[in-house]
């Protein structure tokens, strides 16, 4: 009893991201309306390298972690997914994660300082400070998903300079999700439910429900990089963040991202059925310049993969590729049909100016993708032998996503990243190509 007792309040976090950045966050939701964005922002903040980080620090550091799971009712929809109830999956989850997982994030910490790049010039005068503008990446969860559930990759991607803004859809297809219906509300902490929508899956209304949630989940998107902009151009303040009183009293201000993110080009992430979401957002909206696909799920456009595929054939007047693209597959999530789709997709790109990047991760299921399998441990495909380690498909996964992003940004000066970020995932991956096969693969392949 005991035993069980320590193991369900162990002190589990996430992985410590590895970048010189420390990663910084918060929670911004706009409007009182189930049609406003809510979406965890990642960012770096300050810019102490891991080596140099002294105990106080580290200590500091520690205080800010927020827990991962921040509300049980977030797993009603994993149950309703998953055919179980909610009490089997919340027991899972504190026997083996523990009720106090946390997130290693410096929660409401100050957007990365601007940089003197001199005290004088010769002539005597003060230099101007050094604005970068860090990369902007949106990014769009799988089915049963929210905005909490890719914080490994998302903290990753903040301490290597990445701005990442992870949605919460309202389409229904998250865990759980709430809105306050207005400020009233708000003051007494009175939320608005919405649950997720359970839709049989092969029924007859399947892909006619599938297809009109991707569509409202890459309006999100487009809304979401919208508010971006916004921040970006000084037009949106604390105030009109819903939940500032969630960070008020920190170093965080809104105010401090002013003219500092790349929102020219940014990237646009999408795990599982948040890949035809991505999908769907870049062939509307053309300021989406970068897509990541993770584990593509196919079902909700299958009838339009000649037009997604010209779409992202298409180039600039430049010759240049509209976006380009990375796919990262892991070994065991494609089906025949699945796989069928994703492979007449790609063909459909090569044979236009944009040369896709594939890459699938060898001993890896589905859930390796998110945050899962580093709490919980691998349990898909149970008989699915040569697993690897989850931080090692955690390392894996987030290096080939920054190898990627680095090689598409490390020609804009002042992006905010390390110089060095490219060549670092290059040498890493280079050690871990027996782990990697830069194609599609069925399942089926030795291991």
């Amino acid at each position: 009893m005991w035993e069980l007792l320590e193991k369900m309040t162990k002190a589990v976090h996430l992985p410590v991201p590895t970048g010189p950045y420390v990663p910084g966050g918060v929670d911004i939701m706009t409007e009182y309306s189930s049609s406003g964005s809510f979406i965890r922002l990642y960012y770096p903040s300050e810019s102490v390298a891991i080596k140099n980080r002294t105990p106080q620090f580290n200590n500091n550091f520690q205080k800010r972690w927020i827990p991962w799971l921040p509300d049980s009712r977030y797993f009603d929809g994993c149950a309703r997914l998953m055919g179980l109830w909610k009490v089997i999956v919340w027991a899972t989850y504190a026997i083996i994660a523990g009720v106090n997982a946390k997130i290693p994030v410096y929660w409401g910490s100050q957007f990365s300082p601007l940089e003197q790049e001199g005290k004088e010039t010769t002539t005597g005068s003060t230099k101007p400070q050094k604005s970068k503008k860090h990369p902007m990446v949106i990014m769009s969860h799988g089915m049963a998903g929210n905005r909490f559930a890719h914080s490994a990759l998302g903290l990753e991607m903040a301490s290597h300079g990445f701005v990442v803004a992870v949605l919460e859809h309202r389409d229904g297809s998250a865990s759980g999700t709430y809105y306050y219906k207005s400020k009233e509300m708000r003051d007494k902490g009175e939320k608005t439910w919405l649950p997720y929508k359970n839709v049989k899956f092969g029924n007859s209304i399947h892909h006619e429900v599938r297809k009109e949630q991707v569509e409202i989940r890459s309006e999100e998107l487009i809304k979401a990089l919208n508010l971006m902009e916004k921040i970006n151009l000084g037009q949106m303040d604390d105030n009109d963040n819903i939940l500032h009183g969630e960070y008020a009293g920190n170093e965080f201000k809104i105010s401090q991202m002013k003219g500092r993110l790349n929102v020219i080009s940014p990237a646009v992430i999408g795990f599982s059925f948040g890949g035809p979401s991505a999908l769907t957002a870049i062939k509307k909206d053309f300021r989406f310049r970068r897509g990541i696909a993770l584990d593509v799920w196919m079902f909700p456009i299958k009838g339009e993969i000649k037009e997604f595929g010209e779409t992202l054939a298409s180039s600039e007047a430049s010759g240049d590729p509209r976006c380009k693209m990375l796919f990262i597959n892991t070994e065991t999530f494609h089906n025949d049909i699945n796989l069928k789709a994703t492979k007449e997709l790609l063909d459909l790109m090569k044979k236009g100016s944009n040369e896709p990047t594939v890459a699938t991760i060898r001993g890896t299921t589905h859930e390796y993708l998110c945050d899962w399998s580093l709490l919980l441990g691998s349990w898909l495909d149970l008989m699915h032998y040569g697993k690897r380690l989850p931080i090692h498909g955690h390392q894996l996964f987030c290096n080939l996503v920054l190898q990627f992003l680095a090689e598409q940004y490390e020609a804009e000066e002042d992006s905010g990243l390390t110089p060095e970020l490219k060549s670092d995932c290059d040498d890493f991956l280079q050690c871990q190509l027996q782990h990697l096969v830069f194609d599609l693969m069925d399942g089926k392949s030795d291991q």
